[in-house]
């Protein structure tokens, strides 16, 4: 009976692996339920048209999106631009007859900044320089998820009249991926080729914690061998590392301009601590085991490519078009299941029970530009984009002889779902004050309002 306890317990069962240190990528822990990347290209403007820029980078921001374009920027401008991103919860089925909370926090922050200037080499030579901040992603995320009471149906013992309370759980990640780099670009041909690289360092600093113990079996007093597991996991900790971007422009007519862009990300490096403590009681014996240990994790963020269009079909009406091929699966090299949760058995094993997927995002947009009486323009811009599902996704394998907890399986395939499908629709709005003083402002907004972002920047011309 002993066996069969420790056997049903529905808890973070720790891996021996947890004695050693080992290298993982991101991890089935709650740590990472719940996180879903955005790596949107910066910009109101590109924001405005669906994002579909790559074909057209004509601003500071190409410095990120496509470096080749700085070549259009013959004169010297600083940019900046900031954003606000509305989140909101969102309800997951839990146990029995109750529902949990992913609380997602709203976002106010600036989130790029560019100069850029032209650079004389030679007598009729040049190239067009930038550096840059880019703010590449930031999350804060809650989980909570009530007790819950429960009938235990476990293989072999479909029919039982066990009976657990589950206990509380919660968890917070606060997550920041800040990039400072260079980029320069060099027009050919004429002019009709533009090619571009750039460098930068990214920073990444993440702070989360969560605590769970194991829950409470209701006929435990029928026998008094058990165990008890109270974990504690908190990280603190930061990384810097290199990422590299190329890009290219191409204008084979004079209304049309095709431009293609990679973005080579680098693999971060932090530091999980572990705080356990278990308690066994076997034949009236009460055994304290502490355990603190530190797990070097990594976080492989995922390369970008994407190829576009832009399309001036008249003088003051001008069309784009832009694929984007996201590679999320990268997040899942070397991945490990430290929490095991209803499986008896973790490590690799339960790797192939664990996915995110790569997405191709189309997008597309158009603008508009009407000019005033005094000669100033006001453009006009409109566009959407189709986001995939990108999360940390769990299907449970309910056949599968390892699954312990049916109900288990099934509530931890609700927390980790891997987000939602998103058709996103923007607008937005711009305009140059005396040639000098570029403003725009955009909104991106979503069918569940989970995502909304609004972008003001602004950009002074030397």
């Amino acid at each position: 009976m002993r066996g069969l306890k420790i056997g049903l317990i529905f808890s973070c069962v720790i891996l021996p692996l947890l004695y050693q240190k080992i290298g993982y990528a991101i991890d089935n822990t709650p740590l990472w339920q719940g996180v879903d990347f955005d790596f949107s290209q910066p910009g109101a403007r590109s924001r405005g048209i669906g994002s579909a820029f790559v074909g057209a980078a004509d601003d500071a921001t190409a410095a990120v999106t496509n470096p080749a374009g700085l070549v259009q920027l013959p004169e010297m401008q600083a940019t900046l631009e900031g954003h606000t991103i509305a989140k909101e919860s969102s309800d997951i089925e839990w146990g029995g007859n109750t529902s949990g909370s992913i609380r997602n926090e709203d976002k106010t922050e600036v989130s790029f900044f560019c100069f850029s200037t032209p650079v004389k080499l030679f007598k009729d030579f040049s190239i067009n320089t930038a550096i840059f901040y880019n703010k590449l992603s930031s999350l804060g995320s809650n989980i909570d998820l009530p007790k819950f009471q429960d009938k235990l149906k476990y293989r072999g013992f479909e029919d039982s009249d066990i009976n657990a309370t589950f206990p509380e759980y919660s968890s917070k990640i606060d997550l920041a991926l800040d990039e400072f780099g260079t980029s320069f670009g060099l027009g050919l041909l004429d002019g009709k080729l533009m090619l571009g690289a750039g460098v930068s360092v990214l920073y990444l600093n993440v702070e989360s914690e969560y605590g769970q113990s194991s829950p409470q079996i209701a006929d435990v007093l029928l026998d008094p061998s058990f165990e008890d597991m109270k974990e504690k996991v908190d990280v603190n900790d930061d990384d810097y590392a290199f990422a590299f971007r190329g890009g290219l422009l191409y204008s084979p007519v004079k209304k049309l301009t095709i431009g293609a862009s990679a973005r080579i990300m680098p693999e971060m490096d932090y530091e999980t601590k572990y705080h356990i403590i278990k308690d066994t009681n076997l034949d009236g014996e009460l055994t304290a085991t502490v355990l603190d240990t530190e797990i070097s994790q990594k976080l492989k963020i995922p390369d970008v490519y994407s190829l576009g269009l832009s399309y001036r079909i008249t003088d003051k009406f001008t069309f784009f078009a832009e694929g984007k091929y996201i590679a999320y699966s990268d997040m899942m090299d070397d991945f490990d299941a430290i929490w095991r949760g209803p499986y008896a058995y973790g490590g690799k094993d339960e790797s192939g029970r664990y996915d995110i997927n790569d997405i191709i995002e189309p997008h597309i947009g158009a603008e508009y530009v009407f000019m005033l009486k005094d000669t100033t323009p006001l453009a006009v811009r409109c566009g959407s984009y189709y986001e995939p599902a990108h999360g940390l996704e769990f299907e449970a394998s309910l056949t599968d002889p390892n699954v312990e907890s049916v109900e288990a399986a099934k509530a931890l395939e609700n927390l980790m779902d891997g987000g939602e499908d998103l058709w996103h629709v923007t607008i937005g709005l711009g305009t140059v004050i005396k040639k000098k003083y570029q403003i725009d402002a955009a909104a991106d907004l979503t069918e569940s309002a989970a995502r909304n972002t609004f972008i003001l920047s602004t950009a002074y011309i030397f």
